[in-house]
C-alpha cells in the first residue's frame, strides 16, 4: 500500500478515487496522444516503427487524485481492435508502462488480445510500474512488437486510467486530548471572570 501523505489520519473504505480517459481521434472532443503515427477520425493507428518499437506513446496525468490519498492499485484499460495475436503473420503486440522493468522489453506488462478488448492491466504495490506511476503521478505507456522489419498495425480508440484507493480523513482527537482542550477552555473562562470581577471592584476616580 502506498500512502501519499503522512500525518494523523485514517482511511475510508477503498474505492475509485480518480478516473482519467483519453479518447483518441481527430473528431471534435477527441485528443491526440503525446506521440502517434496515423491520427484518424475516431482512433489512432498504432504501427511498427522499427526495432520492435511502435510509433505511439502517451502520458496520462493522474495528479488530480490529490495528496491526501492511499493508492491500492491502478488500472489501465485499453479499447482497441485488429491487434491479434495472429499466428499466421506472427503479429503480437505488447503494452509497455514506464517502470515495469521486466519482460520482452524493459517495461513490458502484458500482450494485447483483441478478443479480450477492452483489456485491463492492473498495477499493484511492489511492482516497478506501480511505484513509477505513484511517484510521478502519471501513466507513461507505449507498445512494442518483437521482430525486425515489422509492418503490422492496430487501432487504438481510448485509454482509461482508474486509480483505486481511499481518501485520508482526519482522525478525531483521543479522549485525553479532548479533556485537555476542555480544561484549557475552562481555565481561560475562569480567568476572564476573575478579571471582570476585579475591574468592577476598582474605585472610581
Amino acid at each position: 500500500m502506498m500512502i501519499l501523505s503522512i500525518g494523523l489520519a485514517m482511511t475510508a473504505n477503498a474505492a475509485v478515487i480518480g478516473t482519467y480517459t483519453h479518447d483518441y481521434g481527430k473528431s471534435s472532443g477527441l485528443i491526440a496522444p503525446s506521440e502517434y503515427g496515423k491520427h484518424k477520425g475516431r482512433h489512432v493507428e498504432v504501427g511498427s516503427a522499427g526495432s520492435g518499437r511502435s510509433d505511439f506513446r502517451d502520458i496520462i496525468d493522474i495528479s488530480g487524485i490529490g495528496p491526501n490519498v492511499t493508492v491500492d492499485s491502478i488500472d489501465l484499460m485499453l479499447m482497441f481492435d485488429e491487434a491479434g495475436p495472429d499466428p499466421k503473420k506472427s503479429e503480437n503486440w505488447f503494452v509497455e508502462i514506464s517502470g515495469a522493468g521486466s519482460g520482452i522489453g524493459t517495461n513490458t506488462v502484458a500482450m494485447l488480445d483483441e478478443d479480450q478488448a477492452p483489456q485491463t492491466f492492473t498495477l499493484r504495490p511492489g511492482t516497478d510500474a506501480f511505484e513509477a506511476a505513484v511517484a510521478g503521478l502519471r501513466i507513461d505507456f507505449t507498445f512494442t512488437e518483437p521482430g525486425i522489419g515489422r509492418s503490422d498495425a492496430f487501432r487504438l480508440f481510448s485509454a482509461t486510467v482508474r486509480v483505486n484507493g481511499s481518501v485520508v480523513a482526519a482522525v478525531p482527537l483521543p479522549a485525553p486530548g479532548v479533556l485537555l482542550l476542555a480544561a484549557l477552555g475552562a481555565l481561560a473562562f475562569l480567568r476572564r471572570r476573575s478579571a471582570a470581577a476585579t475591574n468592577r471592584k476598582l474605585p472610581q476616580t
